[in-house]
């Protein structure tokens, strides 16, 4: 359950993100942009700041596999 919770919640997150970046993209010069949902979420301006790359949890989060499968060690959301 948890699992399918977190699956459904990342991949519509995801899918916002893709909505703001093309909305971003068609934003007229000098507008400034929608932050995505995980920044917001975060309290994060960008996911790069003075050089450093935080990572982002929607696209980077794995969870182990809670039913042992020697050829999936890991559920990738």
């Amino acid at each position: 359950m948890l699992v399918a919770t977190l699956t459904d919640l990342m991949n519509r997150i995801a899918a916002n993100d893709r909505e703001i970046a093309a909305i971003n993209n068609r934003l007229p010069d000098g507008a400034g942009r929608i932050l995505e949902a995980e920044l917001i979420a975060r309290d994060m301006p960008g996911f790069v700041e003075n050089g450093v790359h935080a990572v982002s949890l929607v696209q980077e989060l794995r969870l182990p596999a809670f039913h042992h499968d020697v050829h999936a060690p890991t559920t990738i959301l």
